[in-house]
């Protein structure tokens, strides 16, 4: 890498579109959290590319924990038994029931 492109810096809807993160705002409460790394240039956050890597790192590692969150969610639940062996809604059972006897 460059010394020019070593020093690049991005504004924070560019790290949006390059990222994916989901919003300019979502940013910059994560830079004023401390969370994510920025430069203040003016008035306006810059991100450098070892910033984005960052991002993207701590992006993908949230998402690795919520699937494995939602995984463990799976095989903790167990499948209710329907209420009736043919698997009908209350509602279902008892309309079939009127329709045997009629």
């Amino acid at each position: 890498m460059n010394a020019a492109s070593e020093f690049e810096t991005f504004s924070l809807e560019q790290v949006c579109e390059l990222t994916g993160a989901p919003s300019r705002d979502w940013l910059s409460r994560r830079i004023a959290t401390g969370e994510l790394t920025a430069v203040l240039a003016g008035r306006e956050w810059r991100m450098t590319r070892s910033d984005m890597c960052r991002l993207v790192d701590q992006m993908r590692a949230a998402a690795e924990q919520q699937l494995a969150a939602r995984a463990v969610a799976r095989t903790d639940e167990t499948p209710a038994a329907p209420a009736n062996p043919a698997g009908l809604s209350k509602r279902g059972a008892a309309r079939m029931k009127r329709q045997r006897v009629a």
